[in-house]
């Protein structure tokens, strides 16, 4: 696998997502919300015509991917991350962005799509929180497109022919969900969590995740190097999918070391932002009992 994750094929992989965001994603999706797929558009959006919604949503995921930076980061840069986010605590806050928007590709899953236990997901986009949204970041998370079509045809949903041919038609990736993290003064059950099913539930596992991503790549635990350093034909060096992608390597890093860098980069952040601390809300609609070492009034 580590010899799959090259620049060209990354390149290739965010070309092809953009392609379908831009040509095919604003039918595809207005059609999964006529069938009922609501949730896939913020509320706000919801009283439109599903053509609208679908049609907005596009817009903003093209704005994510092809016009601010990309970061393919591999295996074992994503397994320190995972290992990371069990202890993570971090106040979300706008420096702690490497860009005001992009796109996160994964070599191998964050978590699984909470829909159905099992579809691995791959790729998050972010960018800014709806005017109606406290301020802050609008993540959506992936799932792997070739990885669902394979389990509907080990179910017996579609034949291999069929998957072939619905694979041809969408991108590597498709919208798993979404949702938005607010900033400090804010602070959110899933980057801070408070009770021991926060520290284990799998879409705050998934999103402390990619938070953490955001972190190494913005105090350099994570290194970012240009795509285009990577390849071996110069023409590619210009292509739509190249520029602006960085690929993220850990390899030869002890991933232990690298976790607990991690953990500790939010340790500091969590320290330097201290003052700014407002109420802890809780977006999962769950309750929690009070907790008196938190360092939140």
């Amino acid at each position: 696998m580590p010899g799959n994750w090259t620049a060209q094929r990354c390149a290739d992989r965010r070309a092809r997502f953009l392609a379908y965001l831009m040509e095919r994603a604003p039918r595809h999706w207005a059609a999964m919300i006529r069938h009922g797929a609501r949730s896939m558009a913020p509320a706000e959006w919801r009283d439109g015509p599903p053509a609208e919604q679908a049609e907005r949503m596009a817009r903003v995921q093209v704005e994510r991917v092809a016009d601010s930076p990309a970061y393919a980061v591999d295996e074992p840069a994503v397994r320190a991350l995972r290992s990371a986010s069990v202890d993570l605590r971090l106040p979300m806050a706008a420096e702690l962005l490497p860009a005001t928007r992009g796109l996160l590709m994964f070599q191998v899953p964050i978590g699984v799509d909470p829909t159905d236990g099992c579809t691995p997901l791959t790729a998050a986009t972010w960018g800014p929180s709806l005017p109606t949204h406290y301020a802050g970041v609008w993540l959506t998370w992936w799932f792997d497109a070739e990885a669902a079509a394979a389990r509907e045809v080990r179910e017996g949903r579609l034949t291999e022919a069929e998957a072939r041919t619905g694979l041809a038609h969408v991108g590597p990736w498709l919208p798993a969900g979404h949702l938005s993290l607010p900033f400090v003064p804010v602070l959110e059950t899933r980057l801070w969590p408070r009770r021991a099913a926060d520290r284990v539930d799998p879409e705050a596992l998934m999103i402390r995740t990619i938070a953490g991503s955001w972190l190494a790549l913005t105090r350099g635990l994570l290194v970012a190097t240009p795509a285009a350093t990577e390849l071996t034909s110069p023409q590619a060096a210009g292509s739509a999918g190249i520029v602006g992608l960085h690929m993220v390597r850990a390899g030869g890093r002890d991933p232990i070391l690298l976790a607990s860098g991690i953990r500790a980069a939010a340790d500091g952040a969590a320290a330097a932002a201290q003052h700014r601390y407002g109420p802890v809300r809780d977006f999962t609609d769950r309750p929690y009992p009070p907790e008196s070492d938190d360092g939140v009034a």
